[in-house]
């Protein structure tokens, strides 16, 4: 399962099964999307957008979702480190916060 944190309502969790070795990143994402939004009727067909359109993580959708957590350390970029790279790459604080809030989501579930 999968879960999906909004501030002020409760985790939803994805009833549907999937495989993270197996499932790109960015069909995990739309897992997401799609479940939140058909089955709890929350405003989420938009949620995975800033993760889709960051430009460190756009090169991770089309492998399998599991991968950008494997080695935090094989990043191309500067730091060594991805997940601070993806952090990095977005400009405004609440989109940080924000960014990382996702990641922390689908993390708990790969």
């Amino acid at each position: 399962m999968a879960d999906i944190s909004k501030a002020g309502t409760q985790t939803y969790m994805v009833e549907g099964s999937y495989d993270p070795s197996k499932m790109t990143l960015s069909e995990f994402i739309e897992l997401f999307e799609k479940e939140s939004t058909e089955k709890a009727g929350r405003q989420n067909t938009n949620w995975g957008n800033s993760l889709r359109k960051n430009p460190v993580l756009k090169e991770y959708l089309n492998q399998p979702a599991i991968k950008i957590f494997e080695n935090k350390e094989s990043s191309k970029r500067e730091s060594g480190n991805l997940l601070k790279d993806v952090q990095d790459a977005v400009k405004s604080d609440s989109g940080k916060s924000g960014i990382q809030s996702k990641i922390r989501s689908i993390k708990k579930y790969l």
